[in-house]
This record gives C-alpha cells, sequence and structure tokens, in this order.
C-alpha cells in the first residue's frame, strides 16, 4: 500500500517541532527544493523530520499557487501532493510485478516523493536498479524529494554509489542521539 499525504502520527510535525539547527537545514532545502537526506540512527526523529519539511513544502506551494491566483484571477493546481512510503513497503509493491512499473512511474511523477527508511528492506539487483531510476528521474527533471536512512552517505555510496551520488547533491541533514520511541519521546 503506498500512502499519499502525510501518514497520521507525523501529522502534528512542523517546522516549529524542530530544533534550530534542524529547522535551519530543512529551510536551506526549503530554498533549494531538490533532494533532503536525512540519515541517523534508529529513533532520532529522522521521519519526523521528514515530515514535518514536507508540510512546510506544502505550505510553500499553496502559497505559491495563491500568488499566482491573484495575478491570474483564477486557482492553479497548487501542485503539493505528497506521496509518502516506507520503502520496504514500495519495495514489496515494486516486486508485484502486475503493479510495479506504474508504481515507479508514480514515484517519478508525484509533487513531492518521501522514501522513509531507504536501506531497511532486503534490496536485489533488480530493487536497487528500479530505485535508482526512481532518484535518476527526480534528479533529472530536478523534481523534489525526501529520503531517510539508518545509513551514513558513506555507507549509500559503498553500497551503491551512483544512487548516493544523486543523493549527496541536495541537502544533508545528520540526526544523532538515542532513541526517543524508547524513552517514549513524541517524536
Amino acid at each position: 500500500m503506498m500512502i499519499h499525504d502525510i501518514p497520521t502520527r507525523f501529522q502534528a510535525a512542523s517546522l516549529d517541532t524542530l530544533d534550530a539547527q534542524v529547522r535551519q537545514k530543512v529551510e536551506e532545502w526549503l530554498d533549494a527544493g531538490e533532494v533532503l537526506l536525512i540519515t541517523g540512527p534508529t529513533g532520532v526523529g529522522k521521519s519526523w523530520t521528514a515530515a514535518a519539511a514536507a508540510k512546510a513544502w506544502q505550505q510553500k506551494m499553496r502559497a505559491i499557487a495563491e500568488r499566482r491566483a491573484e495575478e491570474r484571477g483564477y486557482m492553479p493546481d497548487p501542485k503539493d501532493k505528497v506521496l509518502w512510503s516506507s520503502v520496504p513497503t514500495l519495495a514489496g509493491i515494486i516486486r508485484d510485478m502486475e503493479h510495479g512499473e506504474s508504481v515507479i512511474a508514480h514515484c517519478r511523477e508525484a509533487h513531492l516523493l518521501v522514501l522513509d527508511d531507504l536501506g531497511s528492506e532486503k534490496a536485489s539487483e533488480y530493487l536497487v536498479e528500479r530505485f535508482y531510476s526512481v532518484i535518476d528521474h527526480r534528479y533529472a527533471w530536478i523534481r523534489p524529494y525526501i529520503v531517510s536512512t539508518n545509513l551514513s552517505l558513506a555507507t549509500l555510496a559503498q553500497m551503491w554509489p551512483r544512487m548516493a551520488s544523486r543523493l549527496g547533491s541536495g541537502v544533508i541533514l545528520s540526526l544523532s542521539g538515542s532513541d526517543r520511541r524508547l524513552k517514549g519521546g513524541a517524536k
């Protein structure tokens, strides 16, 4: 199952819920508009941060559409739709040959793509090729995307150098700390 929009657990995420340094990196990404790579160990708030970034991006797209509406006299499509999926879930769908290419096309063309937990899936050569095709397409056409992973950029580069090159071309946000879920934290 693909998720369109931000999952319920992360609906409260916003730039205001991020610490100042993290917020600054997200705002840097909002200005650049390409890839935001969020790395760090389990439970440090990568998904929460991705949701806050995605919501801020949606607000930016809606504001742009509203300005255009004032200029043109009609409301254009704000192009603010988020396609969010955990990578293991997406990998399972892509393995299904019946729907795999359709899902790949949706990932390539989504207004904003959020891939959560890259590297936690069992990656076959076929899956790596399919994910690379999505990342490469978004990179080539300058379509914004957010990727969260427990893996460092250096580890990604050892595993998948071409994909890591594209993921590392944007804003890199490295989170650290202990697992907030084990402490009962909100993020």
